[in-house]
């Protein structure tokens, strides 16, 4: 079976999306013919679903579209962009013919922000699961982190490096520049995540400066790499128990 040709992007709350994510939902287009579909709250369940039911109430709609995005991807197939991707050039066709294509957002750990599979995938469903035991008692969980983590145990051979590799029959994984971080690399950077941090409470002192720093990551690339790998550096130091498998797989001590 192979990866549908549908995008998925969740857009919850009603807000008007700024220059920069408006650019990016845009940039899906270059990837061809594919059915682009927004999910918000007129055309999705949300509010039956008893699992985010605090969530929708709460109007934590990060986290509903944490949950959002795993179940459109389990009963529907297909890739799944947060709004502030921008797509730079079309996918390979051998990506469609995976299982699952994923990727990492940095060296040690798994991005969500981008997500290929083919649809009633028995780890989407895993996921769910997990997600699902999280929300029931309560709990709103950092998405990045059990994702990770259930790479981690769900799969024998998945090693947490930062390189590519085929760690299941048809599944693969993809370093940080092809999916996530501004590269120079012309092998790579089919996406760029820009990390717009929609969830951000505006009431930060760092707003003031934000907006200037998302503007030059967005329309400056050599700052964007820089910026990147140097986000990048400070994750990996404080990724806790992921920073100590990472270093120990590529043999750092």
């Amino acid at each position: 079976m192979n990866i549908p040709n549908k995008i998925h992007y969740c857009w919850y709350g009603g807000g008007k999306m700024n220059h920069i994510l408006r650019s990016c939902v845009k940039s899906f287009s270059h990837l061809g013919e594919n059915e682009i579909k927004c999910w918000n709250e007129e055309n999705s369940d949300i509010y039956e679903l008893e699992a985010i039911r605090f969530l929708v109430e709460k109007k934590d709609w990060a986290f509903v579209s944490d949950y959002v995005r795993l179940k459109v991807l389990y009963e529907h197939g297909g890739i799944y962009f947060d709004t502030d991707i921008q797509v730079i050039k079309p996918l390979p066709k051998e990506f469609y013919e995976a299982d699952m294509i994923v990727g990492y957002v940095y060296d040690c750990i798994m991005s969500t922000a981008f997500i290929m599979v083919r649809s009633h995938h028995p780890f989407i469903k895993y996921l769910l699961d997990i997600l699902e035991g999280h929300l029931k008692a309560g709990e709103k969980v950092v998405n990045k982190g059990y994702f990770t983590q259930a790479f981690l145990d769900y799969y024998p051979n998945f090693k947490l490096d930062g390189k590519y590799r085929e760690f299941a029959k048809g599944c693969f994984v993809y370093p940080r520049n092809y999916f996530d971080s501004a590269t120079f690399d012309r092998n790579a950077g089919y996406c760029i995540h820009h990390g717009m941090g929609t969830w951000h409470n505006p009431s930060t002192l760092k707003r003031l400066v934000r907006p200037f720093v998302k503007l030059l990551r967005f329309y400056v690339k050599p700052f964007g790499v820089w910026y990147q790998n140097r986000v990048n550096d400070k994750m990996v130091d404080n990724a806790g128990v992921f920073k100590e498998i990472y270093l120990n797989n590529i043999g750092k001590e």
